[in-house]
């Protein structure tokens, strides 16, 4: 009897052990499939030194926030990535004291960063669609009347308007040129505060293997050089080519004589008041379509599974830019944009 007994405990045992095994595996291909199945990419916008302290991306850091926002538990993600103790100390101290992660009132720990995964992506660019294709509309009764105004500024008459139209129409007057008057007539509030910094942070879904940048989401890489900075402007500004060409406009800039005979946009202050005028012609009626379906946005932004911890500023902002994005490509399909063969819009911002 008591030898029974034996053999029935070793079995509980063995079933347990093997039960345990299955379950961690099973959590195992559960937070793999999480990370294989899109990659991700940090993107912010900011101003001055306002930005993180760390690399957000460094040593997998990003997907502790990520993995917490798809319900995986902290010790799962540890074990998962075989951290040690004192690794995943460091990590979770950094990702505290940055702003990305914060304790609630019961002392658990939540995301604190903007997480849109390539899902997420789809639910709002069906949300906003009507919006969109509203700001397509009222851009295309103003098409003439801009590029009227565009081919009389001094630094662009040169230029042929399809040339220059990815510039013009999509980062004039709707992402550079724009943002500060969407964030300050809009929104109505300040950066948020992450860690001592104010600025806004996001990891975006990106479909792997993809050379477009998450979302197709269209955006400027500024890179300071004393008197001038070398700006580019597009969806695909990591592509080797594009930097390969980038290192030969800045060399060429660098040099006096060379400088002369570039075929791209110098934007010195002048010539910069009156883009951001142009931008600013565009701002009512891009604000009346955004108060217009603003409703809408919020009810989609308290469907989203990260509203508990963000708000609604930090959801909009993110959103802003597949707008624009997707306002940018109906503008492509109407003919209206045509991208550069570089692939990106190059420009010269002359201090």
């Amino acid at each position: 009897m008591i030898k029974l007994n034996k053999e029935i405990t070793i079995r509980k045992l063995f079933l347990l052990m093997v039960l345990i095994m299955f379950s961690c595996q099973k959590k195992n291909n559960q937070i793999e499939h999480s990370i294989m199945n899109q990659d991700w990419e940090f993107k912010m916008i900011s101003s001055g030194d306002n930005m993180p302290n760390f690399k957000p991306m460094n040593d997998s850091i990003h997907f502790i926030p990520i993995l917490l926002k798809k319900g995986f538990e902290l010790e799962e993600i540890k074990l998962h990535f075989n951290w040690t103790d004192r690794s995943f100390q460091e990590k979770m101290e950094t990702l505290l004291e940055s702003g990305f992660l914060k304790k609630d009132k019961d002392d658990v720990i939540r995301g604190n960063v903007l997480i849109f995964s390539l899902e997420d992506g789809k639910a709002i660019k069906q949300l906003i669609h009507p919006l969109a294709k509203g700001i397509t509309k009222s851009i295309i009764k103003r098409y003439k009347s801009i590029v009227s105004q565009t081919t009389k500024i001094d630094c662009l008459k040169d230029f042929e308007f399809k040339e220059i139209s990815l510039f013009i129409l999509s980062n004039i007057l709707l992402d550079d040129g724009q943002i500060e008057n969407v964030e300050l007539e809009y929104l109505k509030v300040e950066r948020p505060l992450m860690g001592k910094k104010r600025y806004y942070a996001a990891y975006l879904g990106k479909e792997k293997g993809s050379s477009f940048e998450s979302f197709g989401i269209y955006g400027n890489q500024v890179e300071n050089h004393g008197d001038f900075a070398l700006c580019r402007y597009g969806n695909q500004r990591q592509l080797s080519e594009v930097l390969k060409i980038n290192e030969s406009l800045k060399r060429r800039y660098k040099d006096p004589i060379k400088r002369k005979g570039l075929d791209i946009p110098v934007i010195k202050t002048d010539c910069n008041q009156k883009l951001l005028e142009i931008a600013n012609g565009f701002k009512p009626e891009l604000l009346r379509l955004l108060e217009k379906h603003d409703s809408d946005m919020r009810k989609g932004y308290l469907e989203f599974a990260n509203t508990k911890h963000l708000t609604y500023e930090e959801y909009f902002i993110w959103l802003y830019h597949i707008l624009y994005t997707e306002v940018t490509e109906d503008l492509i399909d109407h003919g209206l944009i045509e991208i550069p063969e570089d692939k990106v819009s190059f420009y010269i911002l002359q201090f």
